[in-house]
């Protein structure tokens, strides 16, 4: 066991905290290493906009949900602030938004995640202005005039930003921060600033350009195939249908309505646009402290967010079963298991900074006969229909988990093909875009922390 031996002094200086708060993950390190710079520094609070919503966390409201846009705008939670695909955030109700309209974002609101997992960080987008950060998050506005946005988040981001802000954490077991925490982040400004600025905004371009073509290619998914009407109770004849699968869901009217829009006029299964349709084997995962002798390893949940991040190193050599944990360029990827409603039967594709990396054995993996099929096939799996066919499979009540076999059976419609060209050009400008945003993000926040370091005191 590894026992970190705390300073009187640090206790001193920390404001006689007790609890471990102020001293985990070189909590106190960062502070003196930043104390140190010679460079200009300014606490956060000096940098936030004079504003009520310069550093504001959020009312305690009850949370009215609704179905439609007409009445109800996004609701970005605490693990919603690190994903891209904003279509998939609850809504709340506009009643609940404008009683507390300082948590609607403006364009480069900085957002932290103030409970459960904390500091979590996240700056939104063009497209995100308006929705609703909910009041887990604190938000920060930063005065321009000041400092780049971007830069104050590239360095919340960093290893040194990190350490203080969960520095401010209290609570044992629902852990929380407060907006006066974040006040006492002192922020050094190097010369580096227009560098990382200029990094973040592509960062912040390319995303947005992404979620345009996200939307592009959903619409053109979506006029082909047509709506799915809600629909009521239905019922299932006893005939073939119902030998094979007794579950209600399987034979819901929406699942029914998404598979009938699907083969209407098919005559190809993803079956015929994959080389297989497989569950990796569950086995041992040989995990390695030094890179150089492993891959990443990305959990079912990481695939989502905007910047994946591998949860630690395992064997490439040890790791039995390795070919199937390894994540391809011609993947679709879909959570198998987990509560309907959550992120099961979600497709999903890798970006290009993790092919080669090993993907959890909770992810599905259709692999593709080529990358275009994998471009094409996304587009129709991310459909509302597809996403219907594909929890449609799931099987089990506690936790349900989907059928490989009957996921390579969904119908591929061939009223696409018109359009197939068209979908390929703008999907892999979109994972192309996100790719190199996440590389783009990366690279800015390494460098800030690069910089502090180069420029702190050796002693």
């Amino acid at each position: 066991m590894i026992v970190d031996l705390v300073n009187s002094k640090w206790i001193e200086k920390s404001g006689y905290r007790m609890d471990c708060g102020p001293f985990v993950k070189g909590a106190f390190q960062a502070r003196m290493v930043v104390e140190d710079l010679q460079a200009p520094k300014f606490l956060l609070r000096d940098l936030v906009s004079k504003t009520p919503d310069g550093n504001y966390k959020g009312k305690m409201l009850k949370r009215t949900f609704v179905d439609s846009q007409e009445y109800g705008v996004p609701f970005v939670t605490t693990t919603g602030l690190t994903k891209f695909d904003t279509s998939k955030f609850p809504l709340i109700s506009t009643n609940i938004a404008k009683a507390d309209p300082n948590c609607l974002l403006k364009e480069k609101t900085i957002q932290v995640s103030a409970a459960g997992t904390i500091g979590r960080v996240s700056m939104s987008r063009i497209d995100m202005v308006g929705m609703f950060g909910c009041s887990d998050n604190i938000k920060l506005n930063i005065d321009e005039k000041k400092v780049s946005p971007e830069y104050v988040y590239a360095f919340l981001a960093g290893k040194f930003g990190q350490a203080l802000v969960c520095s401010g954490t209290y609570g044992s077991i629902i852990r929380h921060l407060d907006t006066k925490h974040l006040d006492e982040i002192s922020i050094p400004v190097l010369d580096i600033e227009p560098t990382i600025t200029d990094l973040i905004s592509q960062v912040n371009k390319l995303r947005y350009r992404a979620s345009e073509l996200m939307s592009e290619v959903r619409m053109i998914v979506k006029r082909e195939l047509g709506p799915i009407e809600n629909g009521g109770i239905s019922s299932v004849a006893s005939s073939k249908l119902i030998q094979r699968r007794m579950d209600s869901f399987y034979h819901s009217e929406k699942v029914v309505k998404a598979r009938d829009l699907l083969s209407g006029n098919s005559d190809k299964t993803v079956f015929d646009y994959s080389e297989k349709v497989f569950e990796p084997n569950r086995g041992a995962r040989y995990k390695v402290e030094d890179e150089s002798y492993g891959v990443p390893f990305i959990s079912s949940s990481e695939v989502f967010k905007l910047n994946p991040k591998g949860e630690y190193f395992i064997s490439r050599t040890r790791t039995p079963h390795f070919e199937n944990l390894e994540i391809k360029d011609t993947d679709v990827l879909i959570p198998r298991s987990g509560q309907l409603g959550g992120i099961i039967g979600n497709a999903v594709l890798p970006y290009s900074s993790y092919y080669g990396c090993a993907g959890s054995e909770h992810l599905v993996r259709v692999r593709c006969k080529s990358q275009d099929d994998a471009f094409y096939l996304w587009s129709i799996l991310d459909s509302q229909q597809g996403y219907l066919a594909a929890i449609g499979t799931a099987f089990g009540s506690s936790i349900p988990s989907l059928d490989c076999e009957l996921i390579g059976n969904i119908r591929i419609p061939n009223s696409l093909e018109t359009h197939r060209d068209r979908i390929i050009t703008a999907v892999r400008e979109m994972v192309n875009s996100l790719s190199m945003a996440a590389n783009y993000e990366t690279q800015a926040i390494a460098s800030l922390e690069d910089a502090i370091e180069t420029a702190a005191p050796k002693h």
